[in-house]
């Protein structure tokens, strides 16, 4: 028997976040293909996971080859491309291989310039500048930062890059969350650029996750009797709307407490603050 793992996070006053994944091997790495039935996907038509799941072996290939069973069945695959990203070619090329096998893909600001850069994209000194601000790039953005303040990409630079990944990858959407700047999905002939809710933050560690949870919660729930694969091929600009709003509030709502998953909202708790009578965003920059 081997022991479950726990995550603790060590948050300094400047919300600098340190990731330490407790016991080493734990019950979670131990996971292999032979693990893996088709039977675990007869009810299920969506497939999600994050970088960090391919961070070692056995667990790494146990995680690709789900993913690549789940699409061969055709569920929908969805990826977070995140985690800590000075790991090196051994993890950011099996990370290229999930990638490629999604449908939607989630990145934040860190994330989209190390991908861009790792894809053949040519570096700005501002893209290179704000890079190197983080000593070991983390999935959050905020693990192993320096004392310098990295330089603000523009949104032109943003949506620049974003599109080099889309176009790359070719995933049906692709999401950059920004923290504070809000968020931003883009497809081939639309962009959906959204501010933040204004709760009372007390964290932002895990709204990220909470952002990708409500935004395939609202994506199931408004895709009705298309399968979701077929409804991310038809859908229009205003349900990635509905979608972008639904994920942003839970996201926002998440960062009320300190655990990551206490401060999961209540459906109700969405929807109260989707429905806000003035308007209950805070534009991003």
């Amino acid at each position: 028997k081997t022991a479950t793992g726990c995550c603790y996070v060590f948050t300094t006053p400047d919300d600098d976040n340190t990731f330490l994944n407790w016991p080493p091997g734990n019950a979670a790495h131990q996971l292999t293909q032979s693990d893996i039935i088709d039977s675990y996907f007869d009810n299920g038509c969506l497939a999600h996971t994050t970088g960090v799941s391919l961070m070692q072996e056995p667990r790494r290939s146990a995680v690709l080859h789900a993913l690549k069973r789940a699409r061969e069945l055709g569920l929908l695959i969805s990826f977070d491309a995140s985690y800590p990203t000075g790991k090196g070619d051994g993890i950011a090329n099996p990370m290229d291989h999930a990638i490629g096998l999604a449908h939607l893909v989630k990145v934040n600001l860190v994330e989209l310039v190390f991908w861009a850069r790792f894809i053949g994209v040519e570096m700005t000194r501002s893209d290179l500048q704000f890079l190197k601000v983080y000593q070991d790039p983390p999935c959050t953005g905020n693990e192993g930062r320096t004392n310098d303040l990295p330089p603000e990409l523009t949104s032109e630079r943003i949506e620049q890059l974003a599109r080099q990944l889309l176009g790359t990858f070719n995933p049906h959407l692709l999401i950059v969350t920004m923290g504070a700047r809000g968020s931003l999905i883009v497809r081939h002939d639309h962009t959906s650029a959204r501010g933040i809710f204004s709760v009372d933050t007390v964290s932002s560690v895990g709204a990220g996750d909470a952002f990708v949870a409500g935004f395939l919660h609202a994506l199931l729930s408004d895709c009705r009797q298309l399968h979701p694969i077929e409804y991310l091929e038809k859908i229009t600009a205003d349900q990635i709307e509905f979608c972008h709003d639904y994920g942003a509030a839970v996201g926002a709502l998440a960062t009320r407490h300190v655990s990551a998953w206490e401060g999961l909202p209540h459906i109700d708790e969405v929807e109260a603050l989707l429905g806000r009578a003035e308007n209950p965003m805070q534009s991003g920059k």
